[in-house]
């Protein structure tokens, strides 16, 4: 339900987790929650999880084409 309503609310929706693109997938996939999830960041992006964020932004804002500020 929360997932459904911040998306019927325009909420951007990605997935950042220290886990590798292939499991998060797979872990997402079995609850049924991959359509929920447009971009994100894993553990196989970068070594650094400090460095994962800035990924995800970087992502969003090509999936989405625009620029996101620190509150969004």
């Amino acid at each position: 339900e929360l997932l459904d309503g911040l998306r019927e609310a325009g909420a951007t929706l990605g997935l950042l987790t220290g886990n590798i693109a292939a499991g998060a997938g797979l872990k997402v996939s079995h609850f049924g929650l991959a359509g929920y999830f447009g971009f994100g960041a894993f553990g196989d992006d970068h070594h650094d999880r400090n460095e994962l964020g800035p990924i995800a932004v970087e992502r969003a804002e090509a999936v989405h084409g625009k620029t996101f500020t620190a509150m969004e």
